[in-house]
């Protein structure tokens, strides 16, 4: 029997022989595919490997990209241990030889393993290539044991073409890049200057796409100067006027939260900064 037909045998049946000292965590051939799930804020192309875990990349709205190495069971990771993500041959390839994508230092008791855009656009650049991405640790318990946690490309061609079809669907803008926004207002004025429509208009279409969006909070602010009274006042229709823009733009009343400081907040007499209405997004996970 030749040698790869023995190589091709055992893999079917999920035996591959590890070197001395090593644990080798996969998915055998027949069971090897890949799962994509889908949605407007994010999408997921992912490969259990039998007694590690979940193998998963994921692409963000406003265009964040990771993967991550989610353990079934939190494991008592050593400190300061580095494990390397690299981009390996099959082993009906071995003809092609082994690059190192990237490092990274592994956290004590956290459940996943993270990579960044950079890292992780490589790692399926490789995957798409035939490669198989292979993460490299010393075993959870005392190091004497390396760890490697091999992903293959095996029926991965029509998940990653929907992949990739969602990825290029997902809403322009992630949470981070709406959230936390402030606008300025003249003095004794509450008219909305056009500059801040098109921030606006990003936070209003966001919300109506992420549905753990609970709350929009709105609070609104007023320099010292004048009488109290009247500077809470004008702080209250700053909100309104923001409030009405998103009504608007079909934000759900429900949502809305409106705040009003007046002056309470204000830092010196007559600052542009204390003229101010803040947006604030509050979701469930928050």
């Amino acid at each position: 029997m030749s040698r790869l037909l023995i190589i091709m045998t055992l893999l079917m049946v999920g035996i591959f022989p590890a070197a001395g000292g090593e644990r080798h965590f996969y998915t055998p051939i027949h069971d090897a595919g890949w799962r994509t799930d889908t949605g407007v804020l994010q999408c997921s192309l992912s490969q259990q490997i039998p007694n590690f875990g979940t193998v998963t990349f994921t692409s963000y709205a406003g265009g964040n990209f990771t993967l991550m190495y989610n353990l079934e069971r939190e494991k008592p990771v050593r400190p300061v241990q580095k494990a390397v993500l690299s981009a390996e041959p099959p082993p009906w390839r071995q003809n092609i030889r082994a690059s190192e994508i990237t490092t990274t230092t592994l956290v004590p008791g956290k459940k996943a393993i993270i990579f960044s855009r950079d890292a992780a656009l490589r790692a399926l650049y490789e995957l798409e290539k035939g490669m198989a991405p292979t993460l490299h640790f010393a075993d959870w318990v005392d190091a004497r044991d390396q760890m490697r946690v091999t992903t293959t490309a095996v029926r991965l061609k029509e998940a990653l073409t929907e992949f990739q079809v969602c990825s290029g669907n997902l809403h322009p803008d992630g949470f981070e890049d709406v959230n936390r926004r402030t606008l300025y207002f003249k003095p004794d004025n509450i008219e909305l200057n056009p500059k801040y429509y098109e921030d606006l208009n990003r936070i209003a279409d966001y919300v109506k796409v992420d549905d753990a969006i609970e709350r929009v909070v709105i609070k609104g602010y007023a320099d010292d100067r004048g009488p109290e009274q009247y500077n809470e006042e004008l702080s209250q229709m700053r909100v309104d006027t923001i409030r009405n823009y998103l009504l608007d733009r079909g934000v759900s009343e429900g949502k809305l939260v409106s705040i009003y400081f007046g002056e309470m907040q204000a830092k010196s007499s007559g600052r542009s900064e204390d003229r101010r209405v803040e947006i604030e997004l509050i979701r469930e996970s928050s």
